[in-house]
């Protein structure tokens, strides 16, 4: 049985004092034993072919990460991207294109205040502003609260992010660590509006500041 040997062209494995060429190099080092089979690398061309590896990697990462450009749950994975930019519609995520940065869905029992005349989305709102759409998501939570007495991360994320459409307990858990409230407690008022700004970052993508979702709550 033989066994293999790749042999990589660099001049300080060669001891032969008559060796010239490439091809006598080779079969110098090749030969030097009978029980090897094997086959000759150039430097050169390992550096080619990693780099060709190299490039490969980048552009399977950068099509893995642009192929998910709204920093939602998918399955059990958690895609988040924070974008510290004034100007929030740079985004491409549904929620930032529509407005919408808590992803309301459409319902024909609501009409909100704000809401697009032109309709494109078939099943999110879609707001004339960001603001409207931050009114209607603590809307949503305020009802959630006196209607409902769902007053705890874990109560409003099981309603607002149901299981059948997303992994909801990982939701949960990044939102308690997020506001740093415990996902069983009750919620207090003035803790709503850190509530709605880290799920927006969740639903959309996008860290908003804190002033303009003060603006959408204030919109009577």
């Amino acid at each position: 049985m033989y066994k293999f040997l790749i042999v990589f062209d660099y001049l300080d494995f060669i001891d032969g004092d008559n060796i010239t060429t490439r091809k006598e190099r080779r079969g110098f080092l090749l030969d030097s034993s009978r029980n090897f089979k094997g086959i000759y690398i150039e430097t050169r061309i390992l550096l080619v072919i990693s780099l060709v590896i190299n490039f490969l990697i980048i552009i399977l990462i950068l099509f893995y990460f642009m192929s998910d450009s709204e920093g939602i749950f998918k399955g059990s994975s958690f895609y988040l991207s924070v974008n510290n930019s004034d100007d929030a519609n740079d985004s491409g995520s549904r929620g930032i294109r529509n407005n919408n940065p808590l992803n309301i869905r459409n319902s024909f029992k609501n009409n909100w205040l704000g809401e697009s005349g032109e309709k494109v989305d078939p099943d999110f709102e879609e707001f004339v502003s960001v603001e409207f759409g931050f009114r209607a998501g603590y809307k949503t939570l305020m009802t959630y609260r006196d209607k409902y007495k769902i007053k705890t991360i874990e109560g409003i994320i099981k309603r607002f992010s149901p299981p059948n459409e997303n992994n909801t307990e990982n939701i949960i858990k990044k939102i308690s660590e997020m506001t740093g409230i415990p996902r069983s407690e009750t919620i207090d008022n003035d803790e709503y509006i850190i509530l709605i700004q880290k799920m927006a970052v969740i639903e959309s993508g996008h860290l908003f500041d804190i002033e303009v979702i003060k603006k959408g709550i204030n919109i009577k």
